[in-house]
């Protein structure tokens, strides 16, 4: 699954490249299909449908270490499988068939030396099998070991091949075979054991020289069985720890609880591993130990016994081991899964605490922000309308907003039409007032120039002037003077030459307002002074008018 992948592969890292994936993984694999061909020979190995049994087992022995990293095996593509003896094996193995149809005894002696050649094929196919195995393994020391096995392995071959050669037939002593022994075996690679026993068994056959050959190759071929098994056990022991190192290493490159647990496992394994492979050895050793002990004319076939039952039982014993591996890697990946699952969905409501935390503080710091910037716009529409005449902010606000406008502005222009009409009053008053003390400095000069005309006719009568008796002139009378209102303010007052001077400049027209000093009642000048604007000139001559 991608929580374990991510958890136990990726760890900290941010990203993992396919290279370093099948770096990891290459050994896993490599270590599986190792085990499945080690069971088989290569007759088995060639045999229609052993790719679908090696990817079964493969995918069986990967499961539990693929699924706590959250991968799965999918298939084997490609295998192959071949060996230089082979193909020449299955056609002598044919010519002997045709050839034993014919004659009877040809194709015995062909059948033997068809089954010595598939033994010996055989043999060679292990070696090349061991030879490929130390190829994998990297570590010096073992490197060493393998290859002081390697070159035993070689002087028992060598040993074998002289012992089928004729030179078994020269050799009259046990010391002619010991030294011939010797000279094989010149890094002395051999244990003085096996020697002794090459040397007894020739001795007590050597009456017959068929018999002591049999006996002494017999022995040979068994101390290279045994050798090579050892060696086959030491490379499958020193694979499985690599792999288990290589976990190991894996699992150390994400520093998890999880990962930890796994390493404390995988080391529980090398160690056991380590302490059979010890116990096995020495039961081996023993039972060794025992067949030598045996009288002679039975060591060979207890030899062949203790070499089948060493098979069967590390057959068993790896069977046995893997299954509990298996059961025991199982289980902790059960409990890993399930700590995992649980620590999830507690990471999970974690983690939906913490956004549903984050919403609520960018959803108050939305709010805050929203209301910051609407206080920031009225304070600057504010601001704006502050240096806006009066239509211009009934024209750019809303409806309720323009009427209250509107309605403030109508009480302001009454409020100013009001000051203007009491102003104007005011002046009116003033006006009657100084026309009321024209009138009444008139009235006075009238009685004064009356009073002195009365003065002068009594005067004149009383010196005998009856030609002085005329009737004295009427006082001149009071002309009316008019109040202007221009732009809303009176202005005046004027006498009927000066309105009729306005009227003729233009100034005053028949919608002018006017107001006689000494009234209160505003008319339009078409109503107060027509005969001023009888003198009106007609209005000036326009290019679209007809002519008179």
């Amino acid at each position: 699954s991608l929580p374990a992948f991510l958890h136990n592969f990726m760890g900290s890292r941010q990203q993992v490249q396919v290279a370093d994936v099948e770096a990891a993984l290459e050994p896993l694999v490599q270590r599986a299909v190792w085990e499945f061909v080690g069971q088989l020979s290569i007759e088995d190995l060639v045999q229609e449908g052993i790719a679908r049994r090696m990817a079964d087992q493969v995918d069986t022995s990967l499961q539990a270490a693929f699924s706590r990293y959250g991968l799965n095996f999918v298939d084997i593509q490609i295998v192959e499988a071949r060996h230089e003896k082979f193909d020449e094996l299955q056609q002598k193995t044919g010519e002997a068939w045709l050839i034993r149809r014919g004659i009877e005894q040809q194709a015995a002696l062909d059948e033997v030396y068809s089954e010595q050649e598939r033994m010996r094929l055989y043999q060679q196919e292990r070696e090349h099998e061991l030879r490929v195995l130390a190829a994998q393994v990297e570590t010096d020391a073992l490197r060493k070991r393998l290859s002081a096995r390697l070159d035993r392995i070689d002087v028992q071959n060598q040993i074998r091949e002289t012992l089928n050669s004729e030179k078994l037939a020269r050799l009259e002593s046990r010391e002619q075979l010991k030294n011939e022994l010797l000279e094989l075996d010149r890094k002395r690679l051999l244990r003085k054991e096996e020697l002794d026993e090459l040397v007894e068994g020739f001795k007590q056959r050597k009456e017959d020289r068929g018999t002591a050959r049999e006996a002494v190759v017999a022995i040979a071929s068994l101390q290279r069985g045994r050798e090579l098994e050892e060696l086959r056990e030491e490379i499958d022991h020193a694979s499985r720890l690599k792999a288990v190192e290589h976990e190991i290493a894996l699992a150390k490159t994400c520093a998890t609880r999880d990962n930890e647990a796994w390493q404390r496992e995988l080391e529980r394994e090398a160690a056991e591993a380590e302490h059979r492979r010890t116990e096995r050895r020495k039961k081996l050793e023993e039972q060794w130990q025992l067949v030598g002990e045996r009288n002679e004319h039975r060591r060979l076939e207890d030899w062949q016994d203790v070499v089948h039952q060493q098979r069967v039982q590390q057959t068993e014993n790896e069977l046995e081991v893997a299954r509990a591996e298996t059961a025991r890697r199982v289980a902790l990946l059960e409990r890993e899964t399930s700590r995992q699952s649980s620590d999830d969905q507690m990471d999970r409501m974690a983690r939906l605490q913490e956004l549903n935390a984050a919403r609520d503080r960018q959803l108050a710091e939305l709010a805050e922000r929203r209301a910051d910037g609407e206080s920031t716009r009225e304070l600057r529409k504010l601001e704006i309308m502050g240096g806006m005449n009066a239509k211009a902010l009934i024209a750019t606000a809303n409806v309720d907003n323009a009427a209250l406008l509107a309605s403030v502005e109508q009480q302001e222009a009454k409020s100013a039409a009001d000051t203007d009409r009491q102003q104007l009053y005011e002046r009116l008053t003033e006006a009657e007032r100084a026309k009321a003390d024209a009138i009444a400095a008139t009235f006075r000069e009238a009685m004064q120039f009356q009073q002195q005309t009365v003065d002068q006719v009594i005067q004149s009568g009383r010196n005998g002037n009856p030609g002085s008796g005329a009737a004295a002139p009427p006082p001149p009378a009071v002309e009316t003077r008019w109040w202007v209102s221009e732009g809303g303010q009176p202005t005046g007052p004027f006498s009927l030459a000066e309105l009729q001077s306005q009227a003729a400049s233009g100034r005053l027209t028949s919608s002018t307002w006017l107001c006689a000093a000494g009234e209160n009642a505003w008319r339009t000048a078409a109503e107060a002074v027509p005969q001023v604007l009888q003198h009106t000139p007609p209005p000036p001559f326009s290019a679209g008018q007809p002519a008179g």
